[in-house]
């Protein structure tokens, strides 16, 4: 995968975390993730391994979003946009708690189960590709199609908008580089 910029440094994890901890408003970002694929079924999926209980693929994609936006203001500017009163109002978080700074506002980072995760209001998947594991090779365009029998409806929100609002988390340890307000990219180790 190319990127517009070269990577420039190389941080850790707890370099990121200390970095998110620290509350700084929404801001552009581009990440570069693999991750376990979701929204498939794993009955009798070839790409999931049942013996094991792990998928044999990962979706590896570079993404650009907002980070520590406000999920329900950020729904009611795209409802206006679709000439719609501002009325949505969000529902209790279901994945993980937000980490709060140390002055109790909101940051990027998402806590859960011991393990840190970025979220990111969905802006455009600038690549995406599927690999297999084992052997890091691409998915072929026969094997995509395969696993695409296996998509899952997508769930239905409350926003009531064309264009919906779509936000993503990103384990931390799934993170392979990061870009937040253009300060270029960093790769991140261990």
């Amino acid at each position: 995968m190319s990127s517009a910029k070269a990577f420039e440094k190389t941080i850790t994890r707890q370099t990121l975390i200390d970095e998110l901890s620290v509350s700084h408003g929404a801001r552009p970002c581009t990440i570069i993730a693999a991750t376990k694929p979701s929204r498939f079924r794993k009955t009798d999926n070839p790409f999931w391994d049942k013996e094991e209980q792990e998928w044999k693929i990962r979706k590896v994609a570079r993404v650009n979003g907002m980070t520590n936006m406000n999920y329900e203001d950020a729904v009611n500017r795209r409802r206006g946009k679709e000439h719609l009163p501002a009325t949505f109002k969000a529902g209790s978080r279901i994945f993980g708690k937000r980490v709060l700074d140390a002055n109790g506002k909101n940051t990027a980072l998402i806590e859960h189960n011991g393990n840190h995760y970025i979220e990111i209001m969905n802006g455009r998947s600038l690549d995406m590709k599927y690999v297999w594991v084992e052997t890091g090779k691409e998915l072929s365009a026969s094997e995509i199609a395969e696993l695409e029998r296996f998509r899952s409806p997508k769930p239905k929100t409350r926003q009531h908008i064309k264009d919906e609002v779509q936000a993503s988390t990103y384990r931390l340890d799934h993170v392979h580089g990061i870009s937040i307000n253009g300060q270029g990219f960093r790769t991140l180790i261990l």
